[in-house]
C-alpha cells in the first residue's frame, strides 16, 4: 500500500510492546486456571484471571482494529478517539487554531507513555473528548498545563512517524511549531 504524500495517518496496529503484554496476560490466565486452590484462593484466581483475560481480549482487538488515532492533512490535525474510550471522539483541529504540536511523555523512568498534544490559540473553543477526569487530574499534577492535557492523545498502541508528521506540518501549518519534551 502506497502512502499519500499529502496525508499522514497513524493507525492502531501490531507492536512488540503490546504483543509482550498479551503474552504476559496469557501467562497469568494460565496460572489462574492451572493453580491449585491450596496455593491460591478462588477469589484471587478469579481476580487474576479476570483482569488478565480482559487484556487477552483487548490487546489483540486494538491491534486488529486499524482505527485512526491521528491524521495530519491540509485541513489540520485530527485527533482520533482512544481505543477504550470511543466517547472521546475524533476531532479535527484546523491549522488556524494550532500554535504548536507538543510531544511529551508521562510516567516513570522505566514506564513512560508518550503523548501528542496541540497547544491551541487563546480563545479557541474547547475540544470534545480528551482525557477523563481522573487522567486529567493525574497528568496536570505532573506539571503539564491543563489546556495541553485536554487536547492530547496517548501514543499507545500505534506508532508516530515524526518525520512524516513534520513534513506535513511544514507544508500546511507554516506558523505551527513542534516542541519535543520526550
Amino acid at each position: 500500500m502506497e502512502h499519500d504524500p499529502d496525508v499522514y495517518e497513524a493507525r492502531y496496529g501490531f507492536s512488540w510492546k503490546d504483543f509482550l503484554a498479551f503474552l504476559g496476560c496469557l501467562a497469568f490466565v494460565l496460572v489462574a486456571i492451572l493453580a491449585s486452590s491450596e496455593d491460591f484462593p478462588l477469589w484471587l484466581r478469579l481476580l487474576c484471571g479476570g483482569f488478565s483475560g480482559f487484556g487477552c481480549v483487548v490487546l489483540p482487538a486494538r491491534m486488529m482494529s486499524r482505527k485512526l488515532p491521528l491524521r495530519v492533512d491540509w485541513e489540520g490535525i485530527t485527533l482520533g478517539s482512544e481505543f477504550l474510550r470511543p466517547s472521546s471522539g475524533a476531532v479535527l483541529v484546523p491549522w488556524g487554531e494550532i500554535e504548536a504540536v507538543v510531544l511529551w511523555a508521562w510516567g516513570s523512568k522505566y514506564a513512560q507513555i508518550g503523548y501528542i498534544g496541540l497547544d491551541r490559540r487563546a480563545g479557541a473553543p474547547a475540544l470534545p473528548g480528551g482525557p477523563d477526569a481522573m487522567t486529567r487530574a493525574m497528568l496536570t499534577s505532573g506539571g503539564i498545563p491543563r489546556n495541553l492535557v485536554e487536547s492530547s492523545r496517548p501514543i499507545n498502541g500505534w506508532r508516530l512517524d515524526v518525520d512524516r508528521m513534520l513534513a506535513l506540518i511544514e507544508r500546511y501549518g507554516e506558523h505551527v511549531t513542534v516542541v519535543d519534551y520526550r
